[in-house]
C-alpha cells in the first residue's frame, strides 16, 4: 500500500529535520529554575492527567476531523504559545511577578494535551487505517516502533545541533534560549512533507 510507506516516509522525515532539545530541557529545570526532582516527577503525574483530557476532547471534538488539518492546527497552536514558552526560558515571567511552578505546570499541560489531540491519537488512528490485512500485528508494530524511534533520532540531531552550532552544556544554559528559538522554526518543517499522510478519503 503507497499510504503505508509515505507514512514511513513522513516519520523518517520529520525525525531528521526537527530537532529535539528535551535533555537540555531537563537540566534547565533542574538547575536554572531550581525544579526539586519530587515536583519534576509530579510534573509526571500531571503529564499523565492531561493525557486522558486530551483523549476526551479528541473523541469529542475532533475525531471525524481531517488528519492533516489537525497537524496544521497543531502548528498554529504552536505558533500561539511560542512567546509565552520563551518568557519562560528567558525569565521574564519572575519580573511580572509569575512564579516559575506556574509557568512549568501551564506549558507542561497545555503541551501534552495538543501532543495528545493533534498529534499522537491522529497519528495511532492512521497507523490502525493504513495497516495492511492479514499482517496487523507486524505492520502496526513496525509502524509504532519506527514513531517510537523517531524521538530517539530528534534527540540524537538536537546534541548534534547544539554539539556544532550552539555548545549549551549542563554547566552553562546561557544560550538555552537559542535551543528554543531551532526547535520553534524546525517544527514548522514537517509541513512540507504533509502531503504524504493519508486523507481520510
Amino acid at each position: 500500500m503507497p499510504e503505508y510507506y509515505r507514512v514511513i516516509l513522513y516519520l523518517f522525515l520529520g525525525a531528521m529535520t526537527q530537532p529535539s532539545f528535551s535533555s537540555f530541557g531537563y537540566y534547565f529545570l533542574l538547575d536554572e529554575v531550581e525544579v526539586s526532582k519530587f515536583m519534576y516527577s509530579m510534573l509526571t503525574v500531571v503529564a499523565y492527567f492531561c493525557l486522558l483530557i486530551g483523549s476526551q476532547m479528541f473523541n469529542k471534538c475532533f475525531i471525524d476531523t481531517e488528519y492533516r488539518r489537525l497537524i496544521i492546527i497543531d502548528a498554529l497552536i504552536t505558533i500561539v504559545f511560542a512567546p509565552i514558552q520563551f518568557v519562560f526560558v528567558c525569565r521574564w515571567n519572575l519580573a511580572w511577578g509569575i512564579s516559575a511552578m506556574d509557568f512549568v505546570f501551564f506549558l507542561d499541560m497545555v503541551d501534552e494535551i495538543i501532543s495528545q489531540c493533534f498529534i499522537f491519537l491522529p497519528m495511532s488512528v492512521i497507523f490502525a487505517k493504513i495497516t495492511p490485512r492479514h499482517i496487523e500485528a507486524t505492520s502496526f508494530a513496525m509502524l509504532a516502533g519506527i514513531s517510537n524511534f523517531r524521538i530517539t533520532m530528534r534527540s540524537w540531531i538536537g546534541s548534534a545541533v547544539n554539539d556544532l552550532f550552539v555548545g549549551v552544556s549542563q554547566e552553562d544554559l546561557t544560550d538555552y534560549w537559542k535551543l528554543i528559538t531551532v526547535a520553534f522554526i524546525c517544527s514548522f518543517i514537517p509541513l512540507f512533507f504533509l502531503h504524504l499522510i493519508p486523507s481520510k478519503a
